[in-house]
């Protein structure tokens, strides 16, 4: 006999272990920063789609809003955020993603947080795509990079994004990084290029940082990982 949960079912237990966990935030001093840098007050917090579940259990009192695929999982996870204290914003490249970016963009106008994975929504893994990058130029506000690892995790190897999750009463370390505002000015394929290697190896450093906290193995990305940017 194979049992069968209602997706509430599975969200009340979802909710029930996420709130077990004991985040400890690091370098909290950058989203303030990030507050104060536009006079809207609005910002964009970029992570790797692997850290999905950590950075979305972890800020409920944020009040974002995040970029929501419109595939029946993505129904699931915008039905999780909202619980969570967060707005989904649903579209992908394939479907709706003009309109999901360009409500996300006047919500963090009109002085909203936004949150996006920077790899997402399909990969490649840690990657990151330069156009939700460049939507935080064109919004005007500035993108504050977040990485997060727990004392227990397990990651789902089968996963394209290898995601992680914390065990129950983890502790997981959140660590933020300095803002970053890019000029206004349209960029060429070079500074897309430059932007993308930028993000990248500054969430490397955050993750080495929160992987450092909670005892966690790191492993440095190494060239392999990385050609996919010169090669573009």
């Amino acid at each position: 006999m194979r049992l069968r949960f209602r997706p509430t079912v599975l969200l009340d237990l979802a909710d029930l272990w996420i709130d077990s966990w004991r985040p400890h935030r690091f370098g909290i001093d950058h989203v303030h920063r990030a507050r104060a840098m536009t006079p809207h007050r609005g910002f964009l917090v970029l992570f790797w789609h692997q850290t999905t579940l950590m950075v979305a259990g972890t800020h409920r009192d944020l009040r974002a809003t995040a970029m929501v695929s419109r595939s029946g999982d993505g129904t699931m996870l915008a039905e999780f955020l909202r619980r969570r204290g967060i707005t989904a914003a649903r579209g992908s490249k394939s479907r709706g993603g003009a309109a999901a970016s360009l409500n996300l963009l006047h919500r963090m106008r009109a002085g909203l947080v936004g949150a996006s994975s920077i790899d997402g929504p399909r990969g490649p893994f840690k990657q990151p795509q330069a156009g939700i990058i460049d939507l935080a130029r064109r919004a005007g506000v500035p993108i504050v990079p977040v990485a997060c690892r727990g004392s227990r995790e397990v990651a789902v190897r089968a996963a394209w994004d290898r995601v992680r999750i914390p065990l129950p009463r983890a502790h997981v370390a959140i660590c933020y990084g300095a803002p970053i505002l890019l000029p206004p000015e349209e960029p060429d394929a070079a500074d897309h290029a430059a932007r993308r290697h930028h993000l990248a190896a500054v969430l490397h450093g955050l993750e080495r940082e929160a992987a450092d906290r909670t005892g966690q193995p790191f492993r440095d990305p190494v060239a392999a990982d990385i050609a996919w940017m010169d090669a573009r």
